[in-house]
């Protein structure tokens, strides 16, 4: 949907970037993980990106100092148990 024709639901700055044919070829070589260290049964969905993943989450926390501003509910709670 982000190279959709239909002005409703385009999103006109992955337009302006790059075309689909683009983004294809460079998800087709992108990998984070050795999929042949795969565990065989694997439930955590963010295995394969989870050193990215980390990575991000400590530098947007170097980055981002919000302090007392933080609110957590219990919506991201239950999602983080499950």
């Amino acid at each position: 949907m982000y190279w959709s024709c239909d002005w409703k639901i385009a999103m006109l700055y992955f337009l302006a970037v790059m075309n689909m044919y683009q983004f294809n070829q460079i998800k087709c070589y992108l990998y984070f993980n050795n999929n042949a260290k795969l565990p065989i049964n694997m439930d955590d969905k963010l295995y394969k990106i989870q050193m990215v993943y980390n990575l991000n989450a400590v530098c947007w926390c170097l980055m981002n100092n919000l302090g007392e501003q933080i609110l957590i509910d219990e919506d991201m709670m239950k999602w983080r148990e499950g």
